[in-house]
């Protein structure tokens, strides 16, 4: 009766795809990125992609997959020696010199049932992503308030834990776009479906948070509001600093 009750348990967990973009080749890291992903450059003594690793929930992961392109087998031997307890798989993007991370994580597209999308230079909280997974939406995006200050961050316009609008510029926007993004099954397949409509120069431009703007229409993507000490980007050398002194101060962990 225990051992039923405990597989009738482990059939309601929410599992995903946690699928990580990380074939770029990161130029406004150089030159720390000119032989190096830009994932594995290091933040409080450990690489990001190890931080995002162990900020996964275990009970909630079908399997990790990390696109990769530049320095690919740097980045593959790398992982694969941190040896995390859960299924990793590594999807090449072969175009990633001239392809922006839409293309890249449409390369992994035989992996879209439920998916969790993370970029791989985002620093965050193991309960930030549990707070994205627990709500009971299909579609679910980490976003933050801009009352204090503005980033360069998408912008969205919020009304009734609703996304009313989602850009890169936006004036009348009230929060700003940073992710991780949860897609159930229905609407991974949304997202894939519309990226083939579009035509070949504008698939290897396209942006991922660009590409799931110009579908909610389609999606009603929840807002996740989350706290400014908990996910720290790190676009450019600045940033890398100032990700460096910030994570002793922070709960990005460890």
């Amino acid at each position: 009766m225990v051992k039923l009750l405990l597989l009738m348990v482990e059939d309601l967990i929410n599992r995903y795809n946690i699928i990580i973009p990380a074939a770029g080749s990161a130029r406004r890291l150089r030159p720390l990125t000119e032989k190096t992903p830009k994932s594995m450059l290091k933040v409080g003594g450990l690489s990001i992609i190890e931080r995002q690793l162990i900020n996964l929930p275990r009970e909630n992961i079908n399997k990790v997959v990390i696109i990769v392109g530049h320095e690919s087998e740097k980045l593959i031997n790398y992982v694969e020696k941190l040896n995390f307890d859960f299924p990793i798989s590594f999807v090449e993007n072969d175009e990633y010199h001239e392809t922006n991370c839409a293309y890249s994580l449409m390369c992994a597209s035989n992996f879209f049932q439920d998916i969790i999308i993370i970029n791989c230079d985002l620093l965050f909280s193991i309960e930030s992503l549990r707070k994205l997974i627990n709500n009971d939406k299909s579609a679910a995006v980490c976003l933050r308030d801009n009352k204090a200050y503005q980033t360069d961050l998408q912008k969205a316009l919020i009304k009734n834990d609703h996304i009313l609008k989602w850009s890169l510029n936006l004036n009348e926007a009230n929060a700003e776009i940073m992710g991780p993004v949860k897609l159930k099954e229905n609407n991974s397949r949304k997202i894939l479906n519309y990226f083939k409509t579009l035509s070949e120069t504008d698939q290897k431009q396209k942006h991922c948070f660009s590409l799931f703007s110009e579908c909610i229409s389609d999606i009603n993507f929840y807002p996740v509001v989350i706290g400014d000490n908990v996910w720290y980007e790190v676009d450019n050398k600045s940033d890398l600093e100032d990700a460096n002194k910030l994570i002793s101060n922070s709960e990005l962990l460890i």
